[in-house]
């Protein structure tokens, strides 16, 4: 985890604070004319947003998934990040063939 010091993308992973004061890690889904972040987990099918850039204060650089670390680079992280996050419309489809979503 580290500071965002660049630019924030889509596909970034984040970690902010909810206006209920809740923390989270999402990722970027897109960012809109007005700067405003539209994010989503790897586990949800829906989108949140608009969330304020200054909500967010960290950028996760590696997760551990099932035990293994994973980080830019890798298959998955590289999965997750290019293909899953377009993939929302057909998410809960998929969640359920894999088992994720009951």
């Amino acid at each position: 985890m580290k500071k965002p010091e660049e630019e924030l993308k889509a596909g970034d992973m984040v970690f902010f604070q909810r206006r209920d004061e809740a923390y989270v890690m999402h990722r970027i889904h897109h960012i809109n004319k007005e700067g405003k972040l539209f994010i989503i987990g790897d586990a949800q099918v829906d989108m949140e947003g608009p969330i304020d850039k200054e909500q967010v204060f960290a950028i996760i650089t590696k997760v551990k998934r099932k035990g293994k670390w994973i980080a830019p680079g890798d298959f998955w992280w590289e999965f997750f990040e290019h293909i899953w996050l377009h993939l929302i419309p057909f998410r809960r489809f998929l969640m359920k063939l894999y088992g994720i979503q009951r």
